[in-house]
């Protein structure tokens, strides 16, 4: 059975090489050891762009791979500022009835319930990537891979 996967990182940082290296090497193994075909991005941060440019660029080797965007938003700016070519499909969860403010949490909630695998890009201990951390550190059917987390006297 196919696995999923997914990125969460800061949407103010940019990853080191170091870091980018180290991730596509995680993203290389889940693909040949651990049979992951299905990538979920969220688009809203510097790392899932280039995760999402990786995965693209991964296809002519592993024709299996597929690539998807989750967005809270079904609107026509949205749509536009989405880089089609990197995606397979464009996936809106159930969010309707979400309070507009709101749908990036629930939308990083529908995500977590629905992958195997998750590569975190966390640098400091605010914000969106941080929160969806501290959600997913309970989920036991996860995978997860920190790369980088902010030290424990920011908590």
């Amino acid at each position: 059975m196919s696995k999923k996967c997914t990125f969460i990182g800061n949407s103010d940082i940019t990853p080191s090489e170091i870091i980018i290296s180290k991730s596509k090497a995680i993203v290389i193994d889940l693909i040949e050891k651990h049979n992951v075909t299905i990538f979920y991005c969220g688009g809203y941060s510097t790392f899932n762009s280039i995760m999402a440019q990786h995965i693209n660029s991964l296809r002519n080797k592993y024709k299996n791979i597929k690539s998807f965007y989750i967005t809270p938003y079904i609107d026509e700016y949205t749509l536009s500022n989405i880089d089609k070519d990197l995606y397979d499909e464009i996936i809106f969860p159930e969010l309707e009835s979400t309070p507009y403010r709101y749908r990036i949490t629930k939308r990083n909630m529908w995500i977590i319930h629905n992958v195997d695998y998750l590569i975190a890009f966390i640098q400091h201990s605010f914000g969106g990537a941080y929160k969806t951390w501290e959600y997913v550190k309970s989920k036991k059917h996860i995978t997860k891979y920190l790369l980088q987390c902010p030290s424990k006297k920011n908590y």
